[in-house]
């Protein structure tokens, strides 16, 4: 009668050294890990093509590639509407803080007793916005000056235009 033999791995064991197994057993952790999301990009399904999460959604029959290997076509967001500018005759009569918010804050001011002078950079022009306290003590926009980069005197129109689309534009973060 023979002897049936039946295979250990203590003869491995004498041939490998322990040491030399640790590696294997740490790799364990990332092989299920990697497993485990192999299977998340599959979307969750099993090889037979149910869902192994128990949901009743069917796969998805979305093509992922467009016919004939064309690409789609990029389509840019619609771009924002600014706020229409303001003439000269709007911004007379304004407080400072009517002012801030049509045109946002003056890149310089200059303060002098019941009087104050902002300046705004525009384009190709300045804007100053001359302020006198008025009956109640408030400071109001009683004079408009627009001056062209090359110096003398431009539309205050357009340069409010400039001012007030930079302001816009700025706020939006373009």
């Amino acid at each position: 009668m023979k002897k049936l033999i039946i295979p250990t791995l203590a003869p491995i064991r004498a041939l490998v050294p322990i040491r030399a197994l640790v590696p294997i057993r740490a790799l364990a952790p990332i092989l299920a890990l990697a497993m485990s999301l192999g299977a998340c990009a599959q979307g969750g399904m099993s090889l037979d093509g149910g869902n192994i999460f128990g949901s009743t959604l069917a796969p998805s029959t979305t093509p992922e590639r467009p016919e004939n290997n064309q690409q789609a076509a990029y389509i840019p967001p619609a771009p924002r509407q600014l706020k229409p500018f303001p003439r000269a005759d709007n911004l007379i009569g304004l407080d400072g803080a009517g002012v801030v918010k049509t045109l946002g804050k003056p890149v310089f001011q200059r303060e002098e007793p019941g009087a104050e002078i902002w300046r705004y950079n525009g384009d190709a022009c300045t804007l100053f916005v001359y302020f006198y306290e008025d009956e109640m003590n408030t400071l109001r926009a009683a004079y408009l000056d627009a001056r062209a980069a090359t110096g003398g005197n431009t539309q205050a129109d357009p340069c409010i235009a400039t001012v007030s689309k930079a302001f816009q534009l700025s706020a939006r973060r373009y």
